[in-house]
Parts: structure tokens; sequence; C-alpha cells
């Protein structure tokens, strides 16, 4: 828990003294703490208090802060559901990079773009925001950053492509593993179980997800949804093969996790 009186103390300091920058910084260290530990309410009381300064005091605030201000919105309004205004903030943040040639944050914004663009079922900005990403990685050559480009291609065109990525799935988590400097997340063996409840390989499914569950790491509500559908997928994978009981006890489980999500 954060020292509230102390922090508002700071915060006032900054806006005293006008030090616009170090304010904004501050509030949204302070929304990003809420937002961790799944006050999303909260988060958008700050920024709606924030919006009057913001647009009274944008002129004076570096671009980098800016940044940082817009893809926390994107991420507030992605986990309330609110995905028009995501887009939004999304789209606002990655032409203010562009027009200021400030790439260091972009993959963040490409990464998040990808999935609320998913979830309006928008192909052609999905597969835009994709082709954007990979230009991008290819530059950067980070190799965390190509591992996010990565997974965001692989849960694309396991949604949006009528082709089976399970193959290149498969090499793609072999040669991860081999890697001394690199783990692999669980979120690429969702992808792989996706891939073969598409072909209908129950048994591929059910061994793929065999002991998967939601890791502790993830909490933004997109990537806990993603986990659910795993969660639903194998307990329909478990009535498909004849376990009925198993399926029975998986889909009830996942259905009381829902009903608090």
């Amino acid at each position: 828990e954060l020292p509230h009186d102390l922090f508002t103390q700071v915060t006032h300091f900054y806006e005293e003294i006008g030090n616009y920058n170090k304010f904004l910084q501050a509030k949204l260290f302070l929304i990003g703490t809420l937002f961790n530990q799944q006050k999303y309410e909260q988060c958008q009381e700050h920024l709606e208090k924030l919006a009057v300064f913001f647009e009274e005091n944008r002129h004076l605030i570096d671009t980098s802060v800016l940044l940082d201000y817009f893809h926390m919105q994107a991420l507030i309004f992605s986990a309330t559901g609110d995905y028009d205004h995501a887009v939004q903030s999304l789209e606002y943040g990655i032409s203010l990079a562009k027009q200021h040639s400030l790439y260091k944050k972009h993959v963040r914004y490409l990464q998040l773009s990808c999935f609320v663009y998913s979830q309006l079922h928008d192909e052609k900005k999905v597969f835009e925001t994709l082709t954007k990403f990979k230009y991008y990685t290819e530059f950067s050559k980070n190799l965390y950053e190509i591992g996010f480009y990565d997974y965001a291609n692989f849960f694309v065109q396991n949604r949006f492509s009528k082709h089976s990525i399970t193959e290149s799935l498969v090499l793609y988590i072999d040669d991860a593993k081999k890697l001394s400097n690199y783990t692999i997340s669980p979120i690429f063996t969702q992808e792989l179980a996706y891939s073969y409840w598409k072909t209908n390989d129950y048994v591929k499914v059910i061994e793929t997800l065999e002991h998967y569950s939601i890791p502790n790491h993830i909490t933004h509500p997109l990537d806990v949804a993603g986990c659910l559908e795993m969660l639903a997928i194998r307990a329909y994978c478990y009535n498909e093969i004849g376990k009925r009981e198993q399926a029975i006890e998986e889909i009830i489980d996942t259905y009381q996790r829902i009903k608090h999500f």
C-alpha cells in the first residue's frame, strides 16, 4: 500500500512549482499501482480528475510522459471493456510517437493494439498493426520485443487465419527451450492448445493443457480472459473424448471464475 498522505504532498508540491512532468509521472505511478491491484474503478476516477489538468497543460508536458499517459488510458479502457476509447488512446499515442520519432515505448502500444483490435474483430487493423510490429522488431532487434511480436503473431493467426499454425508453434516452442537466455512463456502453450482445438485434436489439447493453470503474474482482464478461455476449451475437449464428469467439474469451476471476473 502507498503512503497516500505523503504521496498527495509530493504531487501537490510538483504541481505548485510547475513541474508538470513530475506531477503527471507521479500521478501515473499511483494509477499504475492501483491498476496492478486491479482497482480499475479507482484508476478511472483518477484519470477523470486528471483530464482537466491534462487539457490545460499538455503543451507543457514532454512527449515521453504524454506517451505514458495515453498508454495508461488505453490499459484502463481495455481492462474495463471500453475498446473504442482504448483504440482512440492507442492511435493517438502511436501517431504522437511517429510525429516526434520517439519509438522507445512503441512496442507496448503495438502489442496492446493487436489485442484490442482483435476484441473489436477489426481484421484489417489487426494485420496492419501486426505488420508495423514486425517492422519495428526488425529495427530494434531486441530479443524480448521479438518475443512479444511472435506471441502477438501467433495469437492473431490463430484467430483470423484459416491455416493451421500448429507445426510452426511446436517448432518455435522447441527452439525457444534450447535458448539459455530465454524462458518460454506459458501463453505460447495457450496458443498451441488453441491451434489443436481449431483442428479438433482434442486429445492433444488435453495433453498440452494437462498441468495448465492461470499464471499468477497475469492480471489484466484481457489476458485473464484468454486464460479462462483455455480452461473452457479444456472442459470442452474432456466432454468430446467422453470424460463428461471431468468436463462438468472443469466448466463449473471456470464459470465460477467468470462470475467474479
